[in-house]
């Protein structure tokens, strides 16, 4: 029997291609293939679960991977269901609602479209399969994983394709694996289809997934304490699914992922006093749902999960192929003597957090090197000529951008002390957009993919009305009055974010110089916030 959510994914495969080929009813881009599936997701949702709100549309991504074995990462999730709040809501009704926090509402939503075409797909998944175990008997090859054909699809994706657009296979090629199952299946017309429908809409969900073929990267990740919080889902829903896609696609591409000894300590710390005063709480886990007291209600921890998280803390850190950086006693003798630890320790709680935060910054710099540094100063000072220092700084994003735009503003406000905000897009031009003028100084982050042209056009539109725009894309477009592009490559569009947050954090390093202030030093606060 085929693993239940590999079957969905299977039949998911095949409902897309049937989208896909009949035309549907969007077709403006990579993702409108998978609206139907988000509609079904909310029909579900709504109609069937009665469910009218949720705290965050993670919520609703859990629904569509239950339903439909695909994973949507939040940033493209978001996108669609903004398109389709647009769509189904009238000047008469609302009835589906997305605030900027990410909570939604949704009332009344019936979409029963494709129910049919699902019911025929997994009895053809179903009768697919037990041809695949026959083709796996007759074939008697070694390694074949014949409980699943659509593993066998999935894993052998790429020299499928290139049987599947040629009517004859090489005969030297002739007894490879990919070859044989083509080879096999041609003699059957229906499952011959079938195969290369479960093939198509494999090659659909790339535009949700990552795929890395190329020669790896040689960087190496220092995590800390809030990511790891994070990864233990001891945080948000939506931050622990963004940190699990960013281990998911950075190791694809060769990533190393590191942490300290003492952040470990850190983390333990942090996880034991919550342990310690868990029966001290009531109203205060309800306020803050970035705070671990939140996470234990939401996800109905006891004191001892959270003991017995913490005891398990290395283990579940070399599940995700994290390294404990090992001998770290130079490193500590380094920072004790440095001019970050003697800064640090004016501002953080004690001498012990300041020099784990000195042992960090000195890490990175040593693996950093000094070349980059020299871009990342270069950098700073063109902003600072071209913008210098605006009243308020404004972030522009759509796409896997909004969340440079939200924490980049975030650690404008933090580094620098100084006011910025963050839009998106689309809903920038509801209003926002009649502040616009010689006054308005914006970033605006176009990657090169099915937002880059709106980006693009936005960045012109600020310009002409003599505004000032930082354009940080991929893209061809060029510098020009009013428009300074800052070029960047992504080696995947998952990165973008990370890559796009460099340039904000250029300018929040300048802003906080011209007003003689120490880069990265908190005033009032710390890295970990433990009171409410």
């Amino acid at each position: 029997m085929i693993n239940d959510i590999i079957s969905k994914r299977a039949i998911t495969y095949s409902v897309l291609a049937h989208i896909r080929n009949s035309g549907g009813q969007l077709a403006e881009g990579p993702l409108d293939v998978f609206v139907p599936l988000v509609k079904k997701s909310l029909h579900y949702l709504n109609y069937e679960k009665k469910q009218y709100s949720g705290a965050n549309i993670s919520e609703i991504r859990i629904v569509i991977e239950k339903q439909y074995g695909i994973d949507f990462p939040l940033p493209v999730l978001k996108n669609i269901l903004q398109k389709l709040a647009k769509e189904i809501n009238s000047d008469k009704e609302n009835v589906f609602e997305l605030y900027k926090d990410g909570a939604f509402w949704i009332k009344d939503y019936v979409f029963e479209d494709y129910d049919e075409q699902l019911k025929e797909s997994k009895r053809k998944v179903h009768d697919l399969q037990k041809a695949y175990r026959e083709f796996c008997k007759i074939s008697n090859m070694s390694g074949i994983d014949e409980t699943c054909i659509i593993k066998f699809i999935e894993t052998n994706k790429s020299s499928i394709s290139r049987y599947l657009s040629h009517t004859t296979i090489p005969y030297e090629e002739n007894f490879t694996a990919s070859a044989l199952f083509i080879n096999y299946f041609k003699k059957f017309p229906n499952f011959y289809s079938q195969i290369k429908d479960i093939y198509l809409g494999a090659t659909l969900t790339c535009a949700l997934e990552y795929e890395f073929i190329g020669t790896k990267i040689e960087t190496t990740l220092l995590f800390d304490t809030n990511f790891i919080v994070s990864l233990l889902d001891l945080n948000t829903p939506e931050s622990t699914h963004t940190c699990e896609k960013l281990l998911e696609v950075c190791e694809k591409i060769g990533y190393k992922f590191v942490i300290l000894p003492e952040t470990i300590d850190e983390i333990k710390g942090l996880i034991k006093y919550k342990s310690d005063n868990y029966d001290r709480v009531a109203i205060s886990k309800y306020i803050n749902k970035e705070d671990i007291f939140n996470a234990c209600e939401r996800r109905k921890l006891s004191k001892v999960d959270l003991d017995r998280i913490c005891d398990n803390l290395e283990n579940t850190l070399e599940k995700h192929n994290i390294s404990i950086v090992a001998n770290t006693t130079s490193l500590r003798n380094k920072a004790k003597r440095s001019n970050e630890y003697t800064l640090l320790k004016q501002y953080r709680n004690t001498p012990k957090a300041a020099l784990h935060d000195a042992m960090a910054i000195l890490f990175v710099k040593e693996k950093r090197g000094s070349k980059s540094v020299k871009d990342f100063e270069k950098m700073s000072g063109e902003l600072d000529q071209f913008f210098a220092v605006p009243p308020v700084i404004n972030l522009l994003g759509r796409g896997y951008s909004l969340s440079t735009v939200d924490c980049g503003a975030l650690f404008i406000n933090e580094v620098a002390k100084y006011p910025s905000k963050a839009y998106d897009t689309g809903q920038f031009r509801h209003g926002p957009y009649e502040m616009l003028g010689k006054d308005f100084n914006a970033f605006v982050f176009a990657p090169n993919d099915n937002t880059y042209q709106m980006q693009v056009r936005m960045a012109r539109e600020i310009a002409g009305k003599g505004g000032k725009v930082a354009l940080i894309t991929d893209g061809p477009e060029e510098s020009g009055e009013n428009v300074l592009v800052i070029r960047q490559k992504y080696p995947v569009q998952e990165l973008v974010d990370m890559i796009n947050i460099v340039p904000v954090q250029a300018f929040g390093n300048y802003i906080a110089k011209r007003k003689g202030l120490e880069v990265g030093v908190f005033l009032y606060s710390s890295k970990v916030t433990s009171i409410q």
